[in-house]
């Protein structure tokens, strides 16, 4: 616990040197010290766009996802870039006279972000499938570089079984007069009756 305390004193009193941490709160950065009633209150949010800002934001991005759509572009999004310019959009006053445009815009990203979430985890998906049939076939490669005639595929909806083909371990075993044959994880062990 001293450690924790020393580091934590360490990383304010440095970074207060440094100006990275402010140790002051709002009202005495102020000037005075006094408090009242503005200064008690959480600031105000403030568009890190200007209104105009704001809506060019919403706009490219509106256009850049109707051109992935299309496949016209390769461009990658980001969850965050939805969130982004929907907090700008938000942050603009009801009173602006961009107010209304910007709520617009804002139902559009809000359902494009729904579409960009279905796409993403479609992609995702389509990625995570091409990886288990990569690694199938690591498996089955390496099988084949220490001689062995094992075949491994990942099949199913989505290739979400691994398939290992292996008969003639199975025949050889027999040829050797085993009984059974163990494959185990070293938790579960499936066994194969080589008698039937």
């Amino acid at each position: 616990m001293r450690t924790l305390m020393s580091l934590l004193v360490l990383l304010l009193f440095g970074g207060a040197l440094l100006g990275l941490v402010v140790l002051r709160p709002d009202a005495e950065r102020a000037g005075d010290g006094a408090s009242d009633s503005k200064s008690e209150r959480a600031p105000e949010a403030k568009p890190v766009l200007s209104p105009f800002g704001a809506i060019e934001e919403a706009k490219a991005l509106e256009r850049a996802w109707a051109q992935i759509k299309a496949g016209k572009s390769q461009r990658e999004l980001a969850l965050g870039d939805f969130d982004g310019a929907l907090k700008n959009l938000a942050a603009i006053p009801p009173d602006a006279p961009e107010a209304k445009e910007a709520a617009g815009l804002a139902k559009k990203l809000e359902a494009a972000k729904r579409e960009w979430t279905f796409h993403a985890a479609r992609a995702l998906g389509a990625k995570i499938e091409a990886a288990r049939k990569e690694y199938a076939q690591s498996i089955e490669n390496n099988f084949l570089k220490a001689g062995m005639d094992v075949h491994v595929t990942a099949i199913g909806d989505r290739a979400t079984v691994l398939r290992i083909k292996y008969v003639l371990i199975l025949e050889n075993a027999k040829r050797m007069w085993f009984s059974k044959v163990e494959l185990t994880d070293g938790r579960t062990t499936w066994t194969y009756d080589l008698m039937k």
